[in-house]
């Protein structure tokens, strides 16, 4: 199977890794649906509905928290090295989406007027939005509308 990977094609061992899970998980998924179907419907052998995920959403949801973790972490060295505002920034998204606080809560908190703040956490999130594409581009060598579409899938997956 490595024998496959085109270098020419800009792949990414990552991507590449991650394909193979992914195809391993729906095929595992694939024989369990059909020995379910197999079963018979009675008695003690009445199927059962599974509430938990697909092993490959389970994965996509994993790889996806794992890419926001990393282009936080971006987001966070690019604000040291801007300096004060940039760092604020980083911790506005942080207060906004881990600790779950509304703009209008973390400006009482600051004690800051919240239309500035608000303001402030577009710049954040579109500084978020560039670290994330830098971090698809890293594992999914496409073109730029390709990057867009895979961050637009993984917001929609974790969202």
């Amino acid at each position: 199977a490595l024998a496959r990977v085109d270098p020419e094609r800009g792949a990414r061992f990552r991507t590449f890794l991650f394909g193979v899970v992914r195809n391993v998980a729906l095929r595992h998924e694939e024989r369990r649906a059909k020995s379910r179907e197999r079963q018979p419907e009675s008695g003690f052998h009445q199927r059962l509905e599974a509430d938990d995920e697909s092993l490959s959403r389970v994965f996509d949801r994993a790889f996806a928290k794992a890419l926001m973790k990393r282009a936080m972490e971006r987001q966070r060295r690019t604000a040291e090295a801007e300096g004060d505002d940039a760092r604020r920034r980083v911790e506005l998204l942080r207060l906004r989406f881990q600790e779950g606080l509304a703009i209008r809560e973390i400006a009482a908190r600051w004690n800051a007027d919240a239309a500035v703040l608000h303001r402030r956490y577009r710049t954040a999130r579109e500084e978020f939005a560039a670290a994330l594409m830098e971090e698809v581009r890293f594992h999914n060598q496409g073109s730029a509308a390709d990057v867009r579409r895979e961050c637009a899938a993984l917001l929609d997956l974790l969202g």
